[in-house]
């Protein structure tokens, strides 16, 4: 399963990479929106693990890019921002889960593991 991890973080990006790297998953990682967007559109991830509040362009402004891009792309949104009303709107847009930073790996990696699942359920149907 392919992981393209965006966060102007660079701790973030580490541990998240390490972490998922070490599982078998194959993984990118980008520190802003727009190298998400042309990172997206040549690596195809499965899911993207995506900062809200990053330099040059936000998350939450590419959400509908990628989305078009990728319409099958699984987008998990991992943010320190606690504004319900951003939040109501991400998930409006379509996205498939909201983490709080600091997010627990084993709980986000429980999320990933269930989208696994779904695409392998889905691949075998067709």
């Amino acid at each position: 399963m392919k992981l393209l991890m965006a966060d102007d973080n660079p701790d973030v990006i580490e541990t998240l990479t390490n972490y998922f790297s070490a599982r078998r998953y194959e993984v990118q990682s980008v520190a802003d929106g727009l190298e998400c967007l042309s990172v997206a559109q040549d690596f195809k991830p499965d899911a993207i693990l995506l900062d809200i509040k990053m330099k040059r362009i936000d998350g939450d402004k590419i959400i509908m890019d990628l989305l078009t891009l990728l319409p099958n792309v699984k987008i998990l949104v991992i943010t320190g921002n606690q504004d319900q009303a951003l939040r109501d709107k991400i998930f409006k847009m379509g996205i498939d889960g909201y983490f709080e930073k600091p997010v627990s790996l084993l709980i986000l990696h429980q999320k990933i593991r269930e989208i696994e699942y779904s695409l392998k359920t889905s691949a075998e149907e067709k």
